[in-house]
């Protein structure tokens, strides 16, 4: 039995510029690669002293300054479900034309929308 020999031939055809070429182009897109992650870093930077400056403009918070205060209403008189778990406390000055303006309006929906649904305490009118 004889043994037939196939030749099986590969053409490999090379399109585009000689290695050379494809290899000074590489070259120059890592350069400017690295320069525009370099501008990008510079960017960084002048991002992060830019708001260094302006957080040392910026007067203080008036909040930041306050330390915080328990205030218990556990014997004051009020109204809505003892299970709510807000409770609005309010300080007004009865000679304030906007206080007044609340006590006229806003305290009633408040009352109906909130207290009587159960989702906050609040104090009564007297």
């Amino acid at each position: 039995m004889k043994c037939a020999g196939v030749a099986i031939g590969v053409a490999v055809l090379l399109s585009g510029p000689p290695l050379q070429a494809q290899t000074s182009v590489m070259q120059e897109v890592e350069t400017r690669l690295a320069s525009v992650e370099e501008a990008v870093r510079a960017l960084g930077r002048a991002v992060s002293e830019l708001n260094t400056l302006l957080r040392a403009a910026l007067p203080p918070s008036p909040i930041a300054e306050l330390e915080p205060v328990e205030l218990s209403i556990a014997t004051a008189a009020t109204k809505g479900s003892t299970e709510a778990k807000f409770a609005l406390i309010e300080f007004t000055d009865f000679e304030c034309p906007f206080c007044g303006r609340h006590a006229q309006t806003s305290y009633r929906e408040l009352q109906r929308q909130f207290v009587e649904s159960g989702q906050i305490r609040y104090p009564p009118r007297q």
